[in-house]
Formats: C-alpha cells, sequence, structure tokens
C-alpha cells in the first residue's frame, strides 16, 4: 500500500503522491477552520447572551445570527463535503456555493450598520456604500456558478474543481468595501474628536494610540483596526490565491472558507464589543433631582434612570437598536452645565442641535423603544 492515501479510502493511483498530499493538507485546513469557528461559537455565546438578554433582539441582531449560521453552514459543507463520502458530487459543490452566496453578503451587511450609524445624516455616504453592498450581494449572488465538484478517482469522495478568475471579484470587491468602510469611519472620529490636538501629528498618534478620545468613539476605531488589519489580509490572500495558476487548486479552494472563517469570527467579535461596550461603559449618575446631565466622556446618563442613556442631541445614530450617542461633546460652562438651555452646542464646528422635544419620552437601553 501507498504511504500516502486518504483517509480510510483506497489508494489514488491515478493521482501522484504530491497531489494527494495537497488533498490530504486541504481536508485537514478544512477540519481545523470548523474546529476554529465552533470553538468561537463557544467562546462568544456568553457575550451572545448578555448582549441580547440586556439590549433585546434588533433588526441588526436578526443579520448577526443569520452571518454566524450561513458562515458555519459553509464552512461545515466545505469541511464534512471534503471527508464524507458522496455520490451526488456536483450537488454537494452547489450547496457549499449556495452557503458561500449567504454568507459573504450577511457579514458585509453587519459593517453597513456601522457606515449607518455613523453618517446617518450624509445621504452621499450612505448611498455608495450601500451601492457596494449591493455590488457585493450581485457577485456573491453567482457563486454557486463557479461551484463545482469531481470525484477523486474512483473514491467516492468529491474534490471541488479550481475556482475560475470570475470568483474572485466578490473578494476583491469585500476587500475594497471593507477598505472604504475602515478609512471612512476612521476619518470621521479623528475629525469630530479634537481633544487629542487638531494637528496631524496629533490626529495620528490618536489613531494608533487612542489619545484624546474615549468611550464609544475609542470603541469604534479600536474595533475597525482590528478588523480590518486582521481580515482584509485574508480576503486579499484569498483572491490572490485564487487568481494565482501556480498556488494548487486544493489550496486556493481551501483559502475561501478560511477567509469567511476569520473574517466572520473579527466582524461579529467587533459587533459584540461595539454593543456590550454601549451596554456597560456606565457613567455616574447625578444626584436624585438634578436636571443636569453628567459629563462622562461621550456617555450621559439622564436623571431618574437606572439603565445607560445615550446622549441623542447629535445624531450618532448606531443603527444598533437605532439609538443615538454622539461623537461631539456637549459645551460646558464654568458651572459644569450645559452653556445654553434646551440646546446643544458643537464647540469646534460652532453649530448648536437642538434636543428632542420635551414631550417625547427618554427610554432607557435595553428597553423596547
Amino acid at each position: 500500500m501507498s504511504n500516502v492515501s486518504l483517509h480510510a479510502t483506497p489508494p489514488l493511483p491515478l493521482f501522484s503522491p504530491e497531489v494527494v498530499r495537497q488533498i490530504i493538507n486541504e481536508q485537514y485546513i478544512l477540519i481545523g477552520t470548523l474546529a476554529a469557528w465552533l470553538w468561537d461559537t463557544v467562546l462568544s455565546a456568553e457575550e451572545e447572551w448578555r448582549m441580547f438578554y440586556e439590549y433585546g433582539l434588533k433588526c441588526p441582531d436578526v443579520v448577526y445570527i443569520l452571518s454566524r449560521l450561513t458562515t458555519g453552514f459553509f464552512i461545515f459543507s466545505t469541511a464534512i463535503g471534503s471527508v464524507a463520502p458522496t455520490t451526488h458530487c456536483r450537488t454537494l459543490a452547489k450547496i457549499e456555493g449556495c452557503a458561500a452566496a449567504m454568507q459573504f453578503p450577511t457579514s458585509s451587511l453587519l459593517f453597513l450598520f456601522r457606515i449607518r450609524a455613523v453618517f446617518f445624516d450624509n445621504t452621499p455616504v450612505l448611498l455608495l456604500f450601500f451601492s457596494l453592498w449591493l455590488s457585493i450581494l450581485g457577485t456573491d449572488i453567482l457563486t454557486p456558478i463557479f461551484f463545482d465538484g469531481v470525484f477523486l478517482g474512483d473514491t467516492s469522495i468529491c474534490e471541488n474543481k479550481r475556482l475560475s478568475d470570475a470568483s474572485a471579484v466578490g473578494i476583491v470587491l469585500t476587500a475594497a468595501n471593507d477598505t472604504l468602510v475602515f478609512v471612512a469611519i476612521t476619518a470621521k472620529v479623528l475629525w469630530l474628536n479634537h481633544r487629542g490636538g487638531r494637528t496631524w501629528a496629533a490626529r495620528v498618534r490618536t489613531f494608533f494610540t487612542g489619545e484624546g478620545i474615549s468611550g464609544v468613539s475609542r470603541i469604534v476605531l479600536q474595533t475597525g483596526q482590528m478588523y480590518y488589519l486582521v481580515t482584509v489580509g485574508f480576503t486579499v490572500a484569498s483572491a490572490l490565491m485564487i487568481l494565482t495558476p501556480a498556488v494548487p487548486t486544493a489550496y486556493a479552494d481551501a483559502m475561501v472558507p478560511v477567509s469567511a472563517c476569520v473574517t466572520n469570527m473579527m466582524i461579529t467579535r467587533v459587533y459584540r464589543r461595539l454593543k456590550l461596550g454601549m451596554i456597560h461603559d456606565r457613567p455616574d449618575s447625578n444626584a436624585a433631582g438634578s436636571s443636569t446631565l453628567t459629563r462622562t466622556g461621550e456617555l450621559t446618563q439622564w436623571p431618574g434612570t437606572t439603565s445607560l442613556m445615550l446622549n441623542d442631541n447629535v445624531g450618532f445614530n448606531w443603527g444598533l437598536g437605532e439609538r443615538k450617542t454622539r461623537l461631539l461633546q456637549p459645551a460646558y460652562n464654568n458651572t459644569n452645565t450645559p452653556s445654553t438651555a434646551g440646546s446643544t452646542t458643537d464647540v469646534e464646528a460652532g453649530v448648536t442641535v437642538s434636543p428632542r422635544g420635551a414631550d417625547e419620552q427618554l427610554t432607557p437601553l435595553g428597553s423596547a423603544r
């Protein structure tokens, strides 16, 4: 018997030992990817329970759940399909393609919510990123066309054919979208927060250290860095491996679920960290009966509430439950109260924004609107 075999299946005499070794390595990679996703799911369970229990289930949370499920389905189908005997090879490949077609758009949609949160009042920017997301959706819908499978010799083990160059378009669009999201949100956060300094050097220092910003703004900046630096590398590598003929087919195809796994783990971690940070970064409340707000970085608590309230005076609509917070600070006088009754002033931009109407009910974070 040959020293190189495919698990319990017979030797593959029609393939060279190098090709068989590549196939076995692909199986190990896919099974390892599935194990990593399952482990991340277990580790995330507590945070997800806290997130949904304390904040409720909103529309973005439904997308979050769909993103997790579709990614798990894609990884599971590719991993099990690479080792389990089957009599329907092409059907299995199409199922994997359908799973990929659902996974990538749902994961990208979570970042579209971040853009909607930051640029909720900037229609051109929203339209630009919504168009990018539609482009990702449109290209990924075609993914099943590019997935096809063949049996390995006389065995019942299925191996995917090499993905065509056209299949890399969706991956490239995803990388471009991630880059633009990262640049846009980072620029907005640094531009609106001047406490670290107005100079470009100060902004660069703030970018790397978070100096001069706090609370939700810092979470937005740091989670964006965490997501971008990790996932774009995998996304670009996946596209390059598909487009490079010298890369063996087994490794090029295996990189797609690996990239999907890493991307989804990071983007869902960013989502959880931001949402839990909004919930649990609780400021000190004012004295009982006070009619002023407590200045605590970017988060404020309204008198008479026991839950964290996010200041609605300047819109920074997170899209994570339709609450609003602000990157800009209220103008305060030397008595530590708002400088203009009934309004909030952006000291840097010289803009005064009226608060919500007096008859509008304030809702504590975590309760229904």
